[in-house]
């Protein structure tokens, strides 16, 4: 979660990393999972699935660890609680553990809306989903 100080700095960084990744794609490793733990929450229908605490991939990086495990994917804003990746699956398939914030809100309107920029307001989380 970001702190309201220095609105405009993460305006700023926000920008930045969406221009970053576009442009040093060529450069990252490929579906790299690291830091592999046992503590889940893992649904019943994967638990023969390997635990991850991140993922580095061509144009994304997904961490479960607090200050990096929030994200927004679809119009939808979530906190990430773990990473699975299915080694029995012929295509070695990854998923995603997360919990869905309910109802996120701009944080400022002016002078554009904070949502514009993937900066919201939110504080109520929804149930583990998958």
């Amino acid at each position: 979660m970001q702190r309201p100080q220095q609105p405009c700095a993460q305006i700023v960084r926000r920008l930045l990393e969406g221009h970053c990744a576009s442009s040093n794609v060529a450069m990252s490793e490929v579906n790299r999972f690291t830091k592999p733990h046992m503590e889940g929450p893992v649904p019943v229908t994967h638990i023969h699935c390997n635990q991850f605490k991140q993922y580095h991939g061509n144009a994304h990086f997904v961490s479960t660890e607090k200050g990096d495990n929030c994200f927004l994917r679809a119009d939808r804003l979530g906190v990430v609680r773990n990473i699975l990746k299915d080694e029995n699956d012929e295509l070695c398939c990854s998923y995603i553990v997360f919990e869905e914030f309910v109802n996120p809100e701009s944080f400022f309107t002016d002078p554009l809306d904070s949502q514009v920029l993937s900066v919201f307001l939110a504080d109520k989380l929804s149930e583990i989903r998958f």
